[in-house]
């Protein structure tokens, strides 16, 4: 089930750059897996051959996919920001 990109922004709450690499990793491994497999098949409805049909479809869940990404990808470098903001202040009271 696919839910908005709000819903999925909140959801990232409160992760550690650590957390969020590995959802961020996990997004581009499905969006690199449909541009490699179902882009060519784009004239067909991004089926693969002998393929069923499921709700949403590839296309909605690639979409989706691209939108999610760009949060996580938001959130991390507010993330990296902060934690570099707070390295930076470590070394400085030195």
């Amino acid at each position: 089930m696919m839910v908005s990109p709000e819903t999925f922004a909140a959801d990232l709450d409160g992760k550690s750059c650590q957390e969020l690499r590995a959802i961020k990793d996990d997004l581009v491994a499905r969006v690199s897996e449909f541009e490699r497999n179902r882009m060519p098949f784009a004239d067909e409805g991004f089926c693969l051959p002998g393929e069923v049909s499921v709700k949403p479809g590839p296309d909605v869940a690639y979409q989706m996919n691209l939108e999610y990404l760009a949060e996580v990808c938001k959130r991390l470098a507010e993330q990296f920001r902060r934690e570099y903001e707070q390295w930076d202040d470590d070394d400085s009271a030195d």
